[in-house]
């Protein structure tokens, strides 16, 4: 027997089914979850963001049109506007600190492949990638997900964040060399032993 389909889940769910929404949930947590990471970069507060992000999309779903796109992209859709939501509110007190290919080994391991050392060497460089874009300020720090993860185009961000296509370029060049620099100098001061200076928050 075939899957249900995403659409035939939904209209299930307008009409009461509870099961339909729980394999709705089971369906796309990871995807919903592991965008909730890259912008969070802590695994508690992705955890609280999914769990959020599903609770409005719940709530929407009678607003879900089919003939204008599939549901895993409205969902989508949904998920990154109440993460840059968060982060707006994230802005306010932040001291920031601070391309680059690194930001494409940010997915999490997917456990293919039996090397244990593999698996925690990738496992480490991916935290090392959050840690580091932790030290960006909101702004830069969505505007490189958006582009350099998700794949979104400068007009879709700009659109996105009601802001212009300038603004948008100017963020996502800033958060290249930034990362970069902070990158460098963490690496800098691991190779030396140095002891991580405390973040302010």
């Amino acid at each position: 027997m075939e899957p249900q389909s995403d659409q035939v889940l939904v209209e299930c769910c307008l009409q009461g089914d509870h099961d339909a929404w729980a394999q709705l949930v089971y369906r796309h947590q990871k995807l919903i979850y592991n965008l909730a990471y890259r912008f969070t970069t802590r695994f508690d507060r992705a955890e609280d963001m999914t769990q959020e992000i599903f609770m409005k999309i719940y709530r929407s779903l009678a607003s879900f049109q089919k003939q204008r796109g599939e549901f895993k992209s409205w969902m989508m859709v949904m998920a990154r506007n109440h993460l840059i939501d968060n982060l707006r509110k994230e802005k306010k007190g932040w001291n920031r600190v601070g391309g680059t290919d690194e930001l494409e080994k940010l997915d999490f391991p997917t456990g293919g492949g039996s090397d244990p050392a593999r698996q925690l060497e990738q496992k480490e460089r991916i935290e090392f990638v959050h840690d580091c874009l932790r030290t960006l300020s909101p702004d830069l720090r969505a505007a490189l997900l958006l582009r350099e993860i998700e794949g979104l185009s400068y007009e879709e961000i700009a659109d996105q964040f009601r802001i212009p296509l300038g603004t948008v370029k100017s963020r996502i060049n800033r958060g290249r060399i930034e990362l970069a620099r902070i990158m460098n100098m963490k690496k800098i001061r691991l190779l030396s032993g140095q002891q991580e200076p405390l973040l302010e928050r």
